[in-house]
């Protein structure tokens, strides 16, 4: 070994490349809580093109990889095939640590280690780019990506099996593009967009890229991963998803969590709520649904107490083409009720909620398309939407504050139901 030094960067490396490089071989890296050790440092605009397999054994401080370099003499790290294995005895420290470019081909990369990131993206304009590849966390305080720059995820099989570990924790620019991502942990998340300097692109597999289907290309949320999220947005963080698919099997979670002051617009999506207590979006945000004309954001909700959207205090929800299917395609269980398409508690804005051209079907029983639920009154307005009640006791909307009805049409096929349910003290206009 020899001691490595680039500017604030201090470490005991295997090899150094200030120049090209192609390697092969097996990288084990061993360490303490006070050891810096790196299996391959890049800088000096030095290439290394590697299929290596990487160990990092123990340690707190390590990397198997880093990638150095000022502003314009960054080197670069292309990792095709091989692996990265993080074992639990690692207490820190990092598969990569980036500051220049790194491209990820087809990696198989495990982080079973506490407090470790797969790929550390540390500075603003550093730059990752992932194709296909399989990815898991299992231990937890760790993240398979931490991104402070740029990174395009193509493809992938992700996944999450510890309790407050994330896939992806993301502060800057984020895009992923396919890929299958499975969180069967409670308490995690598989996408993290953190911060008013993120921004996270997420789309569907597009033709004219070689990516490989992973489960369908779903994000999903299993049984097990209990009070979970699929997506969560914080702060002031904005969220972008078209043409993707969400599965929510897991009690009390989430597809995606978009709080207080964060944005999030959605575009084309389908999401099956399958578990109690669950919903699609829990919003205190800003909320936009933008579906086109032949494909819609289409919300399947099957879960008793679940909702498709939970617009609670402050979250402000429009949208337009778009269908709230409550229990009316393939419901799992009959016995399931007291589900809502969308649940508003905001009694601020005027509206809080916005809707366009869209639909709502309730087939669940004690079931409501909107319920307009603070006690205080909150402000709903609604224009060329239809609803029908098909279930026992099921309202179009449930109002308890003030609704706005324009064009559309209200159809009661259920016993005991209604179009719209005014409860006392609120308004129908």
């Amino acid at each position: 070994n020899q001691s490595y030094s680039w500017f604030s960067h201090t470490a005991n490396t295997a090899i150094h490349a200030t120049s090209n490089l192609t390697l092969g071989g097996r990288f084990f890296i061993d360490g303490n809580a006070t050891n810096k050790r790196i299996g391959v440092a890049v800088s000096n605009n030095a290439s290394v093109t590697s299929n290596a397999t990487f160990d990092i054994n123990t340690g707190g401080l390590n990397n198997a990889v880093a990638v150095f370099g000022p502003s314009n003499n960054k080197g670069t790290f292309t990792q095709n095939s091989g692996s990265f294995t993080v074992h639990s005895a690692v207490t820190g420290g990092n598969a990569i640590y980036n500051e220049g470019t790194v491209n990820l081909n087809n990696t198989t990369m495990a982080i079973n280690g506490g407090g470790v990131n797969g790929v550390y993206n540390a500075t603003t304009d550093a730059v990752l780019n992932t194709e296909n590849g399989t990815y898991r966390v299992n231990k937890a305080g760790s993240n398979i990506i931490d991104n402070k720059g740029t990174a395009s995820i193509g493809g992938g099989d992700f996944g999450v099996t510890a309790t407050g570990a994330n896939a992806i924790h993301n502060t800057r620019t984020l895009s992923i593009e396919g890929g299958g991502y499975t969180v069967n942990a409670p308490g995690s998340d598989l996408i993290v967009n953190d911060g008013a300097n993120a921004n996270t692109h997420i789309f569907k597999n597009n033709t004219h890229h070689t990516y490989t289907t992973v489960n369908n290309d779903k994000f999903v949320v299993t049984a097990n991963a209990v009070g979970s999220n699929a997506i969560r947005n914080v702060g002031a963080a904005i969220l972008r998803v078209s043409d993707r698919t969400f599965d929510v099997e897991g009690k009390t979670s989430n597809a995606i969590n978009n709080p207080a002051t964060a944005k999030t617009t959605l575009t084309d999506n389908t999401f099956n709520i399958n578990a109690q207590q669950s919903n699609a979006v829990y919003n205190k945000g800003t909320l936009s649904l933008h579906g086109t004309t032949n494909t819609k954001d289409t919300f399947y909700i099957r879960g008793s107490k679940s909702a498709g959207v939970y617009n609670d205090t402050k979250g402000i929800v429009t949208g337009t083409n778009f269908i709230f299917d409550i229990g009316a395609t393939n419901p799992h269980a009959s016995l399931e009720s007291e589900a809502n398409g969308i649940v508003n508690l905001n009694v601020t804005n005027d509206p809080a909620v916005s809707l366009y051209n869209g639909t709502f079907t309730i087939a669940l029983r004690e079931s409501n398309g909107i319920n307009n639920a603070a006690s205080a009154g909150g402000k709903i307005y609604v224009q060329n939407v239809d609803f029908e009640s098909r279930g026992w006791r099921t309202s179009g909307i449930q109002n308890q504050g003030t609704v706005t009805a324009v064009g559309g049409t209200f159809t009661v096929n259920g016993s005991e139901s209604n179009g719209i349910n005014n409860v006392t003290g609120s308004t129908k206009v």
